[in-house]
């Protein structure tokens, strides 16, 4: 990676999943004047558009603090995104006592 670009993995253990994202941060020359280009990348039970809407989230934080020295903080909402979306229901393809969804039901 070139000077200022950083890949910083995040995880939240969850009673029967791990979710896990990676953050790519790329700060331009003229940081912390414009915000770094920033991209949550879904590594483990994160789907795409959980991974999409954490990376709109992060943007808009670092939009609010341009000026500032911000990925410590970047990387902290994150991390508190993180562990809401792992109280946000059962992962995809599973009902919620965690059986694959198109499981047939023993009588």
């Amino acid at each position: 990676l070139a000077p200022g670009h950083w890949l910083i993995t995040l995880s939240r253990d969850d009673a029967d999943r791990v979710f896990r994202v990676q953050l790519d941060v790329e700060c331009p020359p003229n940081y912390p004047e414009v915000p770094p280009a920033l991209r949550v990348i879904p590594l483990r039970d994160v789907t795409e558009g959980q991974a999409d809407t954490l990376t709109a989230e992060v943007c808009a934080a670092a939009e609010g603090c341009v000026g500032d020295v911000m990925v410590f903080g970047l990387v902290s909402q994150l991390q508190a995104s993180l562990e809401d979306l792992s109280y946000c229901g059962p992962a995809p393809g599973q009902t919620d006592d965690h059986r694959p969804a198109n499981a047939a039901e023993e009588d």
